[in-house]
């Protein structure tokens, strides 16, 4: 058997991780030992490594070549031994088979073991970040240990372990011993150990185990360690291929521990259990957790024994790692991005570069873990070593819009395009403001030429109501007659100028219920009259600015924006503006939109009162309101039901309509944009860089591809539309957020803007599923009109027959018979309406009666 490289071998063993992990599930009793799977995999996997493929869990646990593979297992490590020997034997002769059927289709090369692990853990994982998610609960102990065990993928391990080799060698020597004190289930010693081929670049293995580094682990959790402990075994197996003698060094902390290798003491014992005669190569995948989801004695403790850190998980280990460096080591890790950018982190930027280099660094952004997908983590990769007397430059490479195999490639084969090398002197420059390592160093001075929006305006944190599940709820969903709930912005994707006008909250007199309840957090209530704009706090997409609206309060998911000098409409431009989410990007690369840095963005003291852009963002709020009076489920909606014409001709006005009024609003946007760059003062360099980083105006760019086929724009428009015709975005990474069906066509298909609109001024003639989808939206309006619905503002329940509402349907024109009414209303009716209004309805339809009822 060849054996596959480490990467490949994890691309196909995912899926059949995930489904020996599936698998098992139903079948380990809770007093299971749960080391007993790997235990059982493990001598199968050891009689591979040694070249006995054939050996299988059952039936030959009796077998002569079992037992003498075991043997060796059980020596090396008596853990084993005790998990066979507490498991009853019916739950071992259900497992074999399972566990036979996945070796079967596991490719040669190790680390399955750490993986299963981590899958076997994920709806433990899952259910601790959701639980945490609820204010006031925090992660500790085991669910701590459990929703930060995510592995590192084979082609990060990889490049830092070449990487820090490559630093050590510059140092002048090489690399004698890998330490992980975060080892998990031993990914970078794996790797070490399996780096046999003495051609390879970077490589820091050798294929005689007298020459190879030693490698040591230190992880947390118990049982992880084994398993870590066990896949050493297998790899050092692998690579002599004969039986290890000897157990493999990965120490283990206490059950209930929370600190680990944090703790000095700790710390130290594990380094001086790690150093051999040689430079240190310490490579680790740290924790990921924030101060806010810690537990309070952690939090305190990081707090006073490591105030540096600022209470990161993450950043502590950093710390810990980097002050075990001598002259001559270096430090890899997997680490989140925050630290570069975020004020909060300004300390520990000082401390790093004032005692330590960073040489390398990969910014590879939110996409870069595969079992991480939609999870709020810009993830890098950096090798660190101790300050020289000579500092070297700083190497970064910019990945962040990429994923998957595009990715892993140009983390390897980097575009000189993605590759910026800084000077110490212009490291030192960023420090304090965040390493936003790739913007021009001419954009940086023009920024220090213009106030900023905190000079003129007031971004606020908007109320926590504590449980949104209960204080939040759709307008239609409430009683319009109960004034206690009032309209609140909530935001919930990206939406400029106006929209996102479907909520209320129950908030009652001078926000009385949400005061009552322990788990709020009351912020900025005395503002509300004052305050003129709010936005969208996750900003994956862009900065998102909107109007707040007449009797409207925010919170916390939509926070507010005090304009105290100038014209909101014009501050609400500048912010709007893809040069302001450019900016903002290079101050985070965090999701969430944290007032502050708003209000350290750049913002002319012409632009304040532009009379430009105030009659621009007129013009925007206007066009954008008219989309919005023709969608459903917004408070803006105006429910137009006749179709003189007949529903053919209907559908043909409402997408004449929707492509009018969009093309409106990327008009006005472009000429925004442009308004911007010239109050602002951007050249043709800095402009290209904005571009490379948000990307053009979509009525802005080129057409590199011929206009596409009606079948591809159908599918492209129906793709982008929910059941009411409402724009509702398309999945996968965009560098700016889209708003509407043109833009998303014109982005995605590259074809010329001016063929494009005239193809869609042609009607809907060639797109069938585009005519259907209007069709069902508009069948829908007239039976809500039939039953008395008005908006969201007043509706009472109410109940029609089956017949009256199909006579409605044929009276409007939307139906060319009482059978055909009747036939949509059964098939359709309960599911489009459902889309309509976000999975939160409030028609049934049932036997010989559609009604309204209250939820």
């Amino acid at each position: 058997m060849v054996p596959a490289s480490p990467a490949a071998s994890h691309l196909t063993a995912r899926p059949v991780l995930r489904g020996l992990a599936r698998a098992l599930g139903p079948l380990l009793p809770a007093e299971a030992p749960p080391l007993l799977p790997f235990a059982l995999l493990a001598v199968p996997l050891l009689g591979r490594a040694v070249g006995q493929p054939a050996v299988r869990v059952a039936p030959g646990r009796q077998a002569p070549d079992w037992m003498a593979l075991e043997s060796v297992l059980l020596a090396a490590l008596p853990e084993l031994h005790d998990a066979l020997a507490a498991a009853r034997p019916a739950v071992v002769e259900a497992l074999a088979p399972v566990l036979d059927n996945a070796l079967e289709k596991l490719p040669s090369g190790g680390g399955h073991l750490s993986w299963l692990h981590q899958y076997l853990g994920e709806a433990e994982a899952k259910a601790a970040i959701g639980a945490s998610l609820q204010r006031g609960t925090k992660l500790e102990q085991e669910r701590l240990l459990s929703a930060t065990q995510f592995f590192t993928p084979p082609f990060m391990v990889d490049w830092l372990l070449a990487r820090g080799a490559a630093v050590v060698r510059a140092q002048g020597g090489a690399v004698a011993s890998v330490l992980d004190p975060a080892c998990g289930g031993g990914n970078f010693l794996v790797h070490t150990l399996a780096a046999g081929r003495t051609d390879a670049p970077g490589d820091i293995g050798h294929r005689h185990a007298a020459s190879r580094p030693r490698t040591t682990g230190y992880e947390l959790d118990p049982l992880l360690a084994r398993v870590a402990a066990l896949e050493l075994l297998l790899a050092q197996a692998a690579s002599l291929r004969a039986l290890p003698a000897a157990a493999p060094g990965v120490q283990a902390g206490q059950p209930g521990d929370e600190r680990g290798f944090l703790e000095p003491a700790v710390a130290a014992q594990v380094v001086d259990a790690a150093r051999g005669d040689g430079p240190l190569l310490l490579a680790t995948n740290p924790p990921f957790l924030g101060r806010r989801l810690l537990s309070p004695p952690l939090r305190e403790w990081l707090k006073h024994m490591l105030p540096v850190a600022g209470q990161d998980l993450c950043v502590a280990f950093m710390v810990r790692a980097l002050e075990a460096l001598q002259p001559g080591d270096a430090a890899a890790f997997v680490h989140q991005s925050a630290w570069m950018h975020l004020s909060t982190f300004r300390a520990f930027r000082r401390w790093l570069f004032t005692h330590f280099e960073l040489v390398w660094c990969a910014d590879l952004g939110p996409n870069a873990f595969a079992d991480l997908s939609g999870e709020k983590t810009s993830v890098a990769l950096s090798v660190l070593c101790r300050r020289r007397a000579t500092a070297a430059p700083t190497t970064f490479i910019r990945l962040v819009d990429l994923s998957g195999a595009a990715l892993e490639a140009a983390l390897v084969d980097p575009p000189p395009e993605r590759v910026y090398t800084l000077s110490p002197a212009r490291m030192a420059a960023l420090v304090d403001g965040g390493l936003a390592y790739h913007q021009p160093p001419a954009l940086r001075h023009r920024m220090a030429d213009h106030p900023t929006v905190g000079d003129f305006a007031n971004p606020m944190q908007g109320t926590s109501t504590g449980d949104n599940r209960r204080f939040v709820r759709f307008a239609w969903a409430v009683d319009p007659a109960d004034s206690d709930w009032v309209p609140v912005s909530k935001g919930g994707g990206f939406c400029r100028w106006a929209g996102l006008n479907r909520y209320r909250v129950r908030w009652g007199p001078n926000a009385v219920h949400i005061r009552a309840n322990p788990g709020s957090a009351l912020r900025n209530l005395g503002a509300m009259d004052r305050t003129q704009l709010v936005y969208s706090d996750t900003g994956s997409r862009g900065l998102n600015v909107r109007l707040l609206e007449p009797g409207q309060v925010f919170i916390a998911s939509g926070p507010g924006i005090e304009v105290r000098q100038g014209a909101p409409l014009a501050v609400m431009a500048w912010l709007n503006s893809r040069l302001a989410t450019c900016l903002l990007r290079a101050m985070t690369p965090k999701l969430t939109v944290a007032a502050g840095y708003i209000r350290r963005l750049p913002l002319p003291e012409a632009a304040v009162r532009d009379p430009v852009l105030v009659q621009l963002a007129t013009e925007a709020v206007a066009a954008k309101r008219a989309l919005l009076a023709d969608r459903l489920g917004d408070d803006e909606h105006h429910l137009a039901h006749p179709m003189p014409d007949g529903l053919t001709q209907a559908c043909a006005d409402r997408f004449a309509r929707m492509v009018a009024h969009e093309w409106a609003c990327l008009q006005i946007q472009a000429r925004i944009e442009a308004r911007v760059a010239d109050l602002f003062g951007l050249d043709a360099a800095m402009a290209a860089y904005v571009e490379d980083e948000v990307g053009r105006p979509a009525l802005l760019r080129g057409a590199d591809a011929p206009m596409p086929l009606d079948a591809l724009l159908d599918a492209q428009i129906t793709g982008s539309l929910d059941a009411a015709g409402a724009y509702r975005g398309r999945r996968g990474r965009t560098r700016m957020g889209r708003e509407g069906i043109v833009e998303t066509v014109l982005l995605e298909a590259r074809c010329d803007a001016k063929i494009l609109r005239t193809r869609l001024r042609q009607g809907l003639g060639g797109l069938p599923r585009t005519q259907a989808l209007l069709a069902h939206d508009l069948r829908h309006r007239v039976v809500l009109h039939a039953l008395g619905y008005r908006g969201s503002q007043a509706w009472a329940p109410v109940a029609l027959g089956l017949e009256e509402v199909a006579r409605a349907l044929v009276v409007a024109g939307a139906a060319d018979s009482a059978a055909d009414a009747r036939g949509w209303i059964t098939a359709d009716l309960a599911r489009v309406h459902a889309g309509a209004f976000h999975r939160c309805p409030f028609l049934e339809v049932t036997g010989e009666r559609v009604a309204l009822v209250r939820l």
